[in-house]
């Protein structure tokens, strides 16, 4: 902001960003965060006019400490398409991995984020219950299938009041960004107590998020 670098729209977005965390930039309508990322992209163009002003800004990437971009109050896990919801379906229903109600709404849940880390942050496999297809009864004890699957996490933005709904033509004015997520998840603790309300302890470790460009973290299923 002191180089003088953004004016307008860019600089009212810019400021927004300033601080230590992208809750107020997520929050600007699209026409300003766009402006930004416009002003952005031709500072950092080869042969800039503005290269010279824009280059004491920028600081190597091995000197900065990765952290998360904002304060996140609720997240929502989607599978990403038929083929995504077939695969994982047969990992716990293989006679019927494709429920019939996924043709017609988006099957989702809400996830704890107060579980969403940064790329470093030591993944601790959970303890739950467990009950193998041989088993009578369920044991307790540390996950022994702990796996993650790389996925899209998007960010919304300026977002709606209470009950009031986004239409569907608005909905990509309220997309703040992406990035690119490792969604962690305990399939031996899941198979067991995800009926009928879904997962919970078993998606409910530490999420270490990869970044990719701002802002970054955050899932989709």
């Amino acid at each position: 902001m002191a180089a003088g670098l953004f004016t307008g729209e860019a600089a009212r977005a810019a400021e927004a960003a300033s601080g230590s965390v992208l809750n107020p930039f997520l929050a600007l309508r699209a026409g300003a965060r766009q402006a930004l990322r416009a002003r952005l992209s031709e500072l950092l163009k080869t042969g800039s006019p503005d290269e010279g002003r824009a280059e004491p800004c920028l600081q190597p990437a091995s000197d900065c400490t990765l952290h998360l971009p904002a304060h996140i109050g609720d997240y929502t896990d989607f599978y990403v398409g038929i083929y995504h919801a077939t695969n994982v379906g047969k990992q716990f229903r293989p006679d019927n991995p494709l429920l019939p109600n996924y043709k017609h709404v988006p099957i989702g849940y809400h996830g704890r984020a107060s579980s969403i880390r940064p790329s470093g942050v030591p993944v601790r496999p959970p303890r739950g219950q467990t009950k193998p297809s041989d088993a009578s009864e369920p044991g307790f004890g540390p996950s022994q299938r702990l796996d993650y699957e790389l996925e899209l996490g998007v960010w919304i933005g300026p977002g709606n009041e209470l009950g009031a709904p986004i239409d569907i033509g608005k909905a990509s004015e309220h997309v703040g960004g992406f990035c690119l997520l490792n969604d962690w998840s305990a399939r031996d603790i899941q198979a067991w107590e995800y009926q009928p309300l879904g997962p919970f302890l078993s998606k409910n470790l530490p999420v270490p998020s990869r970044p990719a460009g701002i802002p970054q973290a955050a899932g989709l299923m």
